[in-house]
Parts: C-alpha cells; structure tokens; sequence
C-alpha cells in the first residue's frame, strides 16, 4: 500500500508543478538519514467518549506499544531527526516516544496546541466577524477535554480580546462559549465522521512545524514538549509556547498566568500525570519483575503558583496527514519522503493498519491520519 500512495502522491505533484518525489515503504529502513520524522501512528477516538475515557481505556495501551517501537527504529535509523508525534493521547506518547529514541529534548515534541490555537483563532473569528488572519491566540496544557485556551492574550491584530468586549463586540460569555466549543472541537470532527479522526488541518499543522526546523524559520508554537521547571512541571510533556527553529523546540515561553488559568492548567497537568500511572501501571502487570517504569511516569509535576496577573492587553509518503497537500519545497529544493508500515501485532491489525476497508478509498491523498503508521522522510537539499 505505502508504494501505491506514494506513486499518486508522485502523480498529483506533477499536476500541481511540484517537483517533489515520493517514496513508499513497507520497512523502518526506509528512514536511514531521515532529517524529519512525523508519526500518525495507532486506533483513534470512538465517537461519543470523553478523551479521558477513550485514552484510558483503549488509546493508551494500543498506542504506546506502537510509539515504542517507532521509537526503537528512529534511534537505530535516524537518530539525529527532529521528530513530530501526532498519535494520541498526545503529550504522554511524546513521553514514551522521547525515551524509546533515546532523544534529547529538543528534537521531539508533540502537534497538538498548533492546531488547537488554530481552531481557537477561527472559532473566535467567526464570534467577532473578521478575518482568521487577524487574529492571535494560543491554547496551552494537555490535547484533550483539559486544554486551556488564554482568551485575555488573545488579540485582534495587536487589539486584545479584553478591549473588544469592553466595546462590546463579544460578552464575557461569548468568550467562554467559545473556549468551550475549542475544547470540544476534536470531538465534535470525530462525530460528525462517525470514525477516525481530523486529517487536514493536523497535517497542515505537523508541516508547518516541519517547514519552521528545516528553514530554521524560528516560529513560535504551542507545542507539547518536555519540561524541566516551566510552569511547574518537571518530567512531563505538555503543551506550551515555543521557539522552533533549526535547533528544534529552541526556546520555551513562559506565560505570567493569572489564578484561573493557573488552576486550569494545573488540571491539563494532573491528567498527564494520571495518564503516566496509568501507563506504569500497565507495564508492571505485562511484565512482571522487569525494569522500573519510565522516569516520566514517576516525575512529580508541581502545582503553578499563580504569579501576578497580567494587564489585560498582555499579548508517504509525505508530509504528515492524508489529503493535506504536500508544501510547496524552497526554490531549487526537491525533499524526498518515505513512508514506513507500523509492523503493529497481528491482533491490532484490525484497528491501526490496514484491517477492514478503512484506507481503500483511491481519493485520499494520504493514508488516514491515525490508522496508518506513516514516518515522513524529508531531506535537506
């Protein structure tokens, strides 16, 4: 399959101009020298459950068994790639990912909170009547029910949220109408498909992260990261504003967060940390007497202390999802990518690969985003 998608891939790019070529594969071989990894690896959501209660249940344990031995092939084939995740539960794969790589901090990070913030900007976008363009905001913490969107740093082309409710263009109500709506966003995409999950603005997302490490462009995201002391967390991923350049995740942002978001964000941090036990958990009762559970299962993250508020004015085959398409290369640039099979277990087959007729569709321009293991091999020229 990897080799027929690559060869459409091939095909559509010429119908676009765009030289780029692709390449299809079925071994973890295939990213020997890999300059960028991104994973969309693993099962998805069920429509109607909580994220809590899918991850718990049945995303954690599935999935973290095919991160670990994603893990194992990068640091064998790649070990010097920046690496994307966008398998979920997001910020404790990112974990188990980092430490399955044997990667340093800086070249793995989790695509979460850039397409939160997008759906953030456009959900508030809609609520005042203008352009998505114009509008800056971020959300920050676990990718799931406990995000933390920060309305009192969102602004309007430099005007911020607060001074245009106090015009009156949105109520204090508005705003926390649309918080909710980002939070539920995921789930409401999940639904309204009846299975799998979103692909097009995830993909869109994991290149523009791609795009920012290979041209050393330093943009700033909210990327799910792992962190030793911001925000008071200590041995865990999770998402936070960030630098990413051609050193990776470069430099993390501290936000001065008032009491309120303090504690929301503290509850982004006490499900990671629950995820974490849960996982440990896991590992002991599959094997028993073997080696001590991950560090990051057993870091302590402590509470936030609320420093002083803010003023109200403070601020493939290919690329990484199915029909999103591939970004157009510099000049003179021709990036070569390559897909890899998860190789998951044959009793998974049926959920994560190519059980069922779940990627059989011949118009999706890229497998679908969480049941196809796909690792993106994007070379410098």
């Amino acid at each position: 399959m990897p080799a027929g998608k690559a060869l459409d891939l091939c095909h559509t790019a010429a119908v676009a101009d765009n030289g780029v070529r692709v390449q299809g594969a079925n071994s973890y071989a295939s990213l020997e020298g890999a300059d960028v990894v991104i994973i969309t690896a693993g099962i998805t959501k069920a429509a109607g459950k909580s994220d809590q209660e899918w991850s718990r249940k049945d995303l954690l344990p599935v999935n973290v068994k095919i991160l670990r031995e994603v893990g194992a092939a990068i640091k064998q084939f790649c070990p010097h790639a920046f690496v994307i995740n966008i398998t979920n539960p997001l910020d404790v794969m990112v974990a188990a990912l980092r430490e399955a790589a044997g990667l340093p901090a800086a070249r793995v990070c989790g695509m979460a909170g850039v397409l939160d913030s997008a759906r953030f900007r456009r959900l508030l976008a809609d609520r005042l009547g203008v352009s998505p363009r114009d509008v800056q905001a971020m959300v920050l913490g676990v990718h799931g029910d406990n995000m933390v969107p920060l309305s009192r740093f969102a602004t309007v082309n430099g005007v911020p949220l607060g001074e245009l409710a106090r015009q009156g263009w949105i109520s204090e109500a508005e705003i926390r109408e649309v918080e909710r709506q980002t939070r539920a966003a995921g789930g409401d995409i999940v639904r309204l498909l009846g299975q799998g999950s979103a692909y097009f603005a995830p993909g869109a997302a994991a290149v523009a992260m791609a795009e920012a490490y290979l041209k050393d462009q330093k943009r700033v995201f909210v990327c799910s990261c792992y962190l030793e002391g911001p925000y008071g967390v200590r041995g865990h991923c999770l998402g936070v504003p960030c630098v990413v350049g051609a050193g990776g995740v470069e430099r993390v942002i501290e936000l001065p967060l008032d009491a309120r978001e303090a504690q929301l964000l503290q509850a982004s941090i006490d499900e990671v940390r629950e995820m974490h036990r849960q996982l440990a958990a896991a590992d002991a009762a599959a094997e028993p007497g073997a080696a001590e559970p991950s560090k990051a299962c057993d870091a302590a993250a402590a509470a936030p202390q609320p420093p002083a508020a803010a003023p109200a004015d403070a601020p493939a085959p290919a690329a990484a999802a199915p029909d999103a398409a591939p970004p157009a290369p510099a000049a003179g640039d021709a990036p070569a990518a390559a897909a890899a099979d998860c190789g998951c277990s044959p009793d998974k087959k049926e959920d994560c690969c190519d059980g069922g007729d779940k990627n059989k569709s011949s118009g999706k321009f890229f497998h679908h985003l969480k049941e196809k293991l796909h690792h993106h091999h994007i070379k410098k020229h």
